[in-house]
């Protein structure tokens, strides 16, 4: 009985996912309004709702229900909630940029370095507006250097390390811990409007690559402060990374960070593709990022867009055009299979596969990687004194004693 519910509840999971599916496509010009009329029914309405929700990608819809052909497919219901979550979407995402640019004169007035890092930056030139992409973050970069200073500063401003918050999310770092695993400085501030949640990054990648080695990526070798450009934000300017590096960051978080698990990072990459490749400069993008494994990541994303959008040329090339070797036939069959429907990106995490095609610099190297992958992380092995590749199931057990050391030190 209880198999036959979870398998129920599978398939309308998969109807639900058809069905934004189809209208993400036909947004693009990739399906036709019949292909929309021929999955959708309002008796689906409350999971469409649910499944939106936790793609954030309500205003993206918005938008599509407001064209007439698809208003005339849509029920009135479900086109009202869309609407009203976009309401609260461009209030909170005004609110976010209005107290991210206050932040960035508090460091500028105390000679601190920083650059405002995907958000809002990314949200305009991407979209342009403030309805169409939820954003609940402040991420900065600063420099390792100023990091106790940033820290004093921000919790000058009200803000603090939510410590019960990531002790119950079974991290259990204090703030220091934290900021030197994740490489990056994690607080949270309560408002009237909203929770706010500032990131310090003190690497652009930052968590979980500051726990892979370095020498996978260029994006953590460079020294950013060097190439500030800046862009225009509610009549302030304010330092960015310049768009193809700004694009970078984009593959580089929504593949190797959320591991392709996540909608709304791959439509803003069919944004891109879509309205904007005629800005991006491609031959800074392929010269700068020539590493193997950009590449793989680059190519991986592209084949996603070009599945959604319908978009077959990148930079005038096809998406394999940036796997620039075959190493195996077994890991090239690891690399064509990863399509968002076969990633099980709509809620599943493809650590796995990602591993073993991503090429380390050594042996230790690989050890590592692997056990980020298909372990508990880097993380388990900082914080039980355990070393990465061994025993899973010992490691489960030393997460769960720590867990209820620190928690029993703690009260």
């Amino acid at each position: 009985m209880v198999d036959q519910i979870l398998e129920k509840d599978k398939l309308m999971d998969n109807i639900y996912q058809k069905i934004i599916w189809e209208i993400l496509k036909y947004k693009y010009g990739n399906a036709r309004i019949e292909d929309v009329k021929g999955v959708y029914d309002s008796k689906y309405d409350q999971g469409i709702i649910d499944l939106a929700d936790r793609l954030r990608i309500n205003g993206v819809l918005f938008h599509i229900f407001q064209r007439e052909e698809v208003s005339k497919i849509i029920s009135k219901e479900l086109a009202a909630y869309v609407e009203k979550d976009t309401k609260r979407i461009a209030m909170e995402n005004q609110y976010l940029e209005m107290q991210g640019i206050e932040l960035l004169k508090v460091f500028q007035a105390n000679h601190i370095p920083v650059l405002w890092l995907k958000g809002n930056p990314n949200m305009q030139w991407i979209y342009g507006d403030y309805t169409t992409r939820s954003t609940s973050d402040l991420d900065f970069l600063i420099r390792k250097e100023d990091r106790m200073r940033a820290a004093e500063l921000m919790k000058g401003q009200g803000f603090s390390y939510p410590q019960e918050i990531m002790d119950q999310k079974g991290v259990i770092f204090t703030e220091e811990e934290y900021a030197n695993w994740a490489h990056e400085m994690h607080y949270r501030k309560h408002t009237p409007v909203m929770v706010l949640n500032l990131d310090l990054h003190l690497e652009v990648t930052g968590f979980p690559q500051g726990t892979i080695p370095k020498t996978l990526y260029h994006l953590d070798n460079r020294d950013w402060f060097n190439q500030v450009e800046t862009m225009e934000l509610r009549g302030e300017r304010v330092p960015v990374l310049k768009k193809e590096d700004a694009l970078m960051l984009m593959i580089d978080h929504y593949s190797v960070h959320h591991t392709f698990c996540g909608l709304k990072w791959l439509l803003d990459l069919c944004e891109v593709m879509v309205n904007q490749q005629d800005h991006v400069d491609w031959k800074y993008l392929k010269e700068t990022y020539d590493h193997p494994n950009e590449r793989k990541l680059m190519g991986i994303c592209f084949r996603m867009v070009e599945e959604l959008t319908g978009v077959d040329r990148f930079g005038d090339e096809p998406w394999a055009f940036y796997w620039p070797d075959r190493n195996t036939d077994y890991e090239y069959r690891i690399y064509q299979s990863f399509t968002f429907e076969n990633t099980k990106g709509w809620k599943k995490k493809v650590q796995g596969r990602l591993a073993k095609i991503l090429i380390p610099a050594s042996a230790k190297d690989r050890r590592k990687m692997a056990y980020y992958y298909f372990g508990s992380g880097e993380a388990l092995a900082q914080r039980t004194g355990r070393k990465p590749g061994g025993n899973p199931f010992g490691h489960i057990f030393a997460v769960i004693h720590l867990y209820w050391k620190e928690r029993k030190k703690r009260r």
